[in-house]
């Protein structure tokens, strides 16, 4: 049976990498992905404590006075906060993984983590990210 035309994604994709010196990581694309694991750890670790505040806040229900907000309210916004924070947190985690292994699906999400992570204070580790991936040799190690 052939493949979907809408679907090239093969079980080759996901195979072991060969042994081939241009693929092995540097020193660059190692710190890169190691980077991009010590932004996104963090953050996972943020999201699960704001979310158990958030749930135990609204376990509470302290009763407020009129002009404040409910704890219950203030319950869901700690659970909307680390929702925010997990959907930041993921992928940085699997763009490590990716650029660590070596995929093209790495080099481009972490391309797009280390650019999201350039408008905050981390200009100078966004940079040496971006140039870590798209310097020649980074380059060379996905296959580009």
């Amino acid at each position: 049976m052939a493949p979907s035309p809408c679907c090239s994604l093969s079980l080759d994709e996901f195979a072991p990498l060969t042994d081939d010196a241009t693929r092995r990581p540097d020193v660059h694309t190692l710190l890169a992905s190691a980077l991009l694991g010590a932004w996104g750890a963090p953050l996972l670790m943020l999201a699960f404590l704001v979310g158990c505040g958030g749930i135990f806040i609204a376990m509470l229900d302290i009763p407020t006075g009129p002009d404040e907000p409910s704890a219950w309210m203030i319950g869901v916004m700690g659970v909307g906060e680390a929702l925010f924070f997990v959907m930041l947190a993921a992928p940085m985690l699997f763009a490590s993984f990716g650029v660590l292994q070596g995929r093209t699906w790495g080099l481009w999400l972490g391309l797009v983590c280390f650019a999201m992570m350039s408008g905050s204070c981390c200009m100078p580790v966004a940079l040496y990210g971006l140039w870590a991936l798209l310097r020649p040799e980074g380059r060379a190690r996905f296959g580009y």
